[in-house]
């Protein structure tokens, strides 16, 4: 949508290049204080709060009338998402023993490369037939149902099915997960796959629709078709511009 929405705005690329870095920043500042808050209260009730902040967020965006009040929303979306994305793995793993973890985690993380492709449709389909704001109302949807069906599922307790090693406490601190190579691992590879993916997906759509000459839709098409045959994303299945 980011060149249907330029239209209307009229602010540069570097300005609409800002709104995705404000989101990444947020995300990136309010995800440590996820842990603490899941402590304080519950990881259901701060999952609930993040899903309905995130799809609140998507919602108001096709309220924005002016480019400041889409940077507020693109804050707003990472706080959302930071509370969804952070401690709902953690929820789900807690539900299964070690045996049966891996299917469900697979399955878990399908709605990451699903839900961005259904973003795409999306907004290829509806934006230049209905206006960009209106895949901004049916993104707001699934979080909302998503919170809403979470409030019957009774919440695990903390690491119910880890064994001794993975309840020991040195894996629970700062200088823990310093020592730890599959965390470092894990989170510089994530890292440097989400600067690289996090440029391709905001900025490949308008490459092709403007360099190219493909119908935004087309260009929604070809991006959504790379989304579903590879096995990760950024972050979640998000609705973005």
């Amino acid at each position: 949508m980011q060149d249907l929405v330029k239209a209307e705005f009229h602010r540069s690329d570097a300005a609409f290049g800002l709104l995705t870095s404000v989101f990444f920043i947020f995300y990136m500042c309010a995800a440590p204080f996820m842990g603490p808050l899941s402590v304080k209260f519950s990881r259901k009730a701060v999952i609930v709060a993040g899903a309905l902040i995130w799809s609140v967020a998507t919602l108001l965006t096709a309220f924005t009338k002016n480019f400041d009040e889409l940077l507020i929303r693109h804050t707003l979306v990472g706080i959302g998402e930071a509370s969804f994305v952070i401690l709902s793995p953690t929820f789900v793993a807690d539900m299964f023993p070690e045996e049966k973890r891996g299917r469900v985690m697979g399955v878990f993380y399908l709605a990451i490369p699903v839900g961005t492709a259904l973003g795409y449709l999306l907004g290829g389909f509806l934006g230049p037939k209905y206006g960009w704001r209106m895949p901004f109302y049916v993104g707001a949807a699934p979080g909302v149902f998503l919170a809403f069906l979470l409030l019957f599922v009774p919440e695990p307790p903390l690491g119910q099915f880890d064994d001794a090693q993975h309840k020991a406490p040195e894996r629970d601190t700062l200088k823990g997960l310093a020592r730890n190579p599959a965390f470092l691992t894990a989170t510089f590879g994530m890292a440097m796959m989400t600067f690289a993916l996090g440029g391709l997906q905001v900025w490949m759509p308008t490459f092709l629709h403007r360099a190219h000459g493909y119908s935004l839709l087309e260009a929604n098409i070809i991006l959504a078709s790379v989304h579903l045959e590879r096995p990760g994303g950024v972050a979640g299945g998000r609705l973005d511009l």
